[in-house]
């Protein structure tokens, strides 16, 4: 019987924990909501100006709608081919983005934003091998 009760809390407490993960995915924003926070972040960070501010948020709006196409195509299941043509169009976006910051901020904000790319990477990293272990 104690077994039983046991088994019961266990039960409902990984109930309750699954749901809680699941109210965070709940929370998606549109590109444009996303662009204004990222945007707004770096504006922190970077101490853009409003031009700045205004660029930056044009050009991540346009981004990030191309990287939800590119995400909603793998997630449909590509080829090998496609997958491969899907990962060079990803890095080329990516490219372009690291050229419109160079474009957009100056030396010092541009020398920041890439060590706040790499940090970013290595957290998405860290985040992928807890994930995976």
């Amino acid at each position: 019987m104690k077994k039983i009760a046991v088994l019961l809390i266990l039960f409902f407490a990984n109930i309750s924990v699954c749901q809680q993960s699941t109210d965070k995915s709940n929370t998606i924003l549109n590109p444009e909501e996303e662009a204004i926070l990222q945007t707004k972040q770096l504006s922190l960070r970077l101490d853009l100006t409003k031009i700045q501010e205004e660029k930056i948020i044009d050009f991540l709006k346009l981004h990030l709608i191309e990287g939800q196409k590119i995400r909603q195509k793998r997630k449909k299941g590509m080829f090998k081919k496609n997958s491969f043509d899907l990962k060079v169009q990803f890095l080329d976006h990516q490219k372009l983005l690291q050229e419109q910051f160079k474009l957009i901020l100056d030396k010092n904000q541009y020398i920041e934003w890439k060590s706040l790319q790499k940090f970013r990477k290595e957290n998405i990293r860290k985040k992928r091998a807890k994930i995976k272990n």
